[in-house]
């Protein structure tokens, strides 16, 4: 269902993804493990639904806290970590942050020699697209060496070379899921399917290229070739989402880290007039003993993708206008009754 919820939401099906926020609206993972974390936030960010609060699950909260001061779930893996750089930068964090460097670098060093991560292709390119927007110096004294621009560059240039060397002479990688990972890495890294060609010497030297492949393994119902009806489902997401044209990142709704606002009544004479200042520190900090109410509301309640904003003044701020809801919000109102 996550996987389809990515490809659903690369295109215009409205009626599908309307049925899919109803259905995670109300579910939750049961005996996850940390990468079902990550993919579900992932499918969530992709329809618009709040990662940080969907049916009273954080799914951030949860992939941050299997952080041990070096990587994030298991130590022996890697898969865990590329998928959680992949979530995070969608969800307010950035390279300047000590735990996202730190988890750069444990990517970074989880590269083969030959480029790939895992000697697999699928990983490989999971990986370009989760270091791909990384690809730049910032502030050393911010980054880890083994995390800055220049290694993160020469990183993917040797992971490209290995997606290019390990390409068949029929235009794919080996099969569709692996196919399809190996065009998100390409399309991170700013390049066109169409011009990674490959020479067929069984077709008198004719050039194919990834996207000829996808074609030759397409059945008749439109989904990817594959007997059993769950593999199929899969392969066909993963295909239906990369041929967007869209990267996963790009299919991916932006989200911020929650910010904690104090509302702080004024008097006890005017209980009913209330004045709403966004802080820094989660702390409420009283300042008049008639102050005797504070109630600290969390941003991450919402559950659409709304941009969030927040202004310092010194003065008595006029109450919030009434937001116009456009027609997504309405819909997600008449769903969950917000």
């Amino acid at each position: 269902t996550d996987w389809t919820a990515m490809a659903l939401a690369s295109g215009n099906y409205q009626e599908q993804t309307i049925k899919l926020v109803k259905y995670f609206g109300e579910s939750k993972i049961e005996n996850p493990l940390l990468t079902d974390y990550e993919r579900r936030a992932m499918a969530l960010m992709a329809l618009g639904l709040n990662p940080y609060n969907t049916n009273g699950e954080n799914y951030i909260e949860k992939i941050v806290n299997s952080f041990d001061g070096k990587q994030f779930g298991n130590a022996n893996e890697d898969n865990d970590d590329i998928f959680a750089l992949i979530v995070l930068q969608n969800a307010g964090y950035g390279q300047g942050e000590k735990m996202i460097n730190d988890d750069i670098s444990f990517v970074l060093s989880r590269q083969r020699e030959n480029g790939s991560w895992d000697e697999s292709v699928d990983m490989t390119g999971a990986a370009i697209e989760a270091l791909a927007n990384f690809n730049q110096k910032i502030d050393p004294l911010l980054t880890s060496p083994l995390a800055g621009g220049e290694v993160i560059s020469n990183a993917l240039m040797k992971a490209r070379e290995f997606l290019k060397q390990n390409q068949k002479d029929n235009g794919g990688w080996n099969n569709a899921s692996s196919t399809a990972w190996a065009l998100e890495g390409i399309l991170a890294l700013n390049e066109k399917p169409e011009d990674w060609t490959k020479n067929d010497l069984a077709k008198d030297g004719a050039s194919n290229t990834p996207l000829d492949y996808l074609a030759t393994i397409q059945d008749t119902d439109g989904g990817i070739k594959n007997e059993n009806l769950n593999n199929k489902i899969w392969e066909t997401a993963y295909v239906a989402s990369i041929l967007s044209d869209k990267t996963w990142n790009q299919i991916m709704q932006k989200f911020e880290k929650p910010v904690v606002t104090e509302i702080q009544q004024e008097s006890i004479q005017k209980e009913e007039t209330k004045t709403m200042v966004v802080k820094k520190s989660p702390i409420a900090k009283v300042n008049n003993p008639n102050d005797n109410k504070i109630k600290l509301e969390n941003i991450a309640g919402q559950n659409t993708a709304i941009a969030l904003s927040a202004t310092q003044n010194t003065e008595t701020p006029a109450l919030a206008q009434p937001v116009k809801k456009n027609w997504f919000m309405k819909l997600l109102d008449s769903i969950f009754g917000f």
